[in-house]
């Protein structure tokens, strides 16, 4: 521009025939604002899958009418699916750990009859045989009838969680077992209460 401002613009272009003679005609539109939302609205993407990359979280929603999926990049990533397999039940099932299956499916039903945000947590199988631990949480969205039309939520990988949980857990048990075996009295007591809390 004449203030030297840069615009975006559009240009349609094509021939026109006036008076016998043969001109070209364009039509110019400013797409200034358009182009502007369009990048807000990329780097706010941008933004969004690198904080799911960030903190290991795949964004997934489910709209029930239609039956559709939608999976981010990060949930194809975290399940080791391609960026063109189908995002599906039976896609999502079928990388579920066969004894985690029907207790998935239990808990979203729960989660939307009782109308209580979803806690879901169960191993998947990548395609390289690799066992990993995904928690699930989300939110359904009802219409002002109650009907349950979407939901929505987030998919973690918690399998250095639950690797840690499982250590943990051993530990305590050979621990104990240790202290069951011995003939000397063990105990664990709460100081604040004087309660027992462990006697072999």
């Amino acid at each position: 521009l004449a203030d030297g401002a840069i615009r975006d613009v559009e240009v349609y272009s094509g021939p026109v025939t006036l008076e016998g003679r043969k001109l070209l005609y364009s039509i110019v539109h400013d797409i200034t604002e358009r182009k502007r939302a369009e990048d807000k609205l990329r780097a706010s993407r941008d933004m969004l899958e690198v904080a799911q990359h960030a903190s290991n979280a795949g964004v997934w929603g489910w709209d029930m009418q239609s039956g559709k999926l939608t999976w981010s990049e990060e949930f194809y990533r975290l399940f080791g699916l391609a960026s063109t397999a189908a995002a599906s039940f039976d896609t999502w099932l079928g990388a579920l750990h066969p004894d985690d299956r029907e207790p998935a499916m239990a808990r979203i039903d729960l989660a939307i009859r009782e109308r209580i945000p979803l806690e879901n947590e169960y191993r998947i199988i990548l395609p390289n045989g690799q066992v990993r631990w995904i928690s699930a949480l989300g939110n359904t969205v009802y219409d002002e009838a109650g009907l349950p039309q979407s939901m929505y939520g987030i998919c973690i990988d918690v399998t250095e969680r639950m690797r840690a949980e499982d250590a943990l857990r051993f530990e305590r048990e050979q621990l104990l077992s240790l202290f069951d075996s011995m003939d000397t009295l063990v105990y664990v007591s709460d100081p604040s209460t004087n309660e027992i809390l462990y006697m072999n």
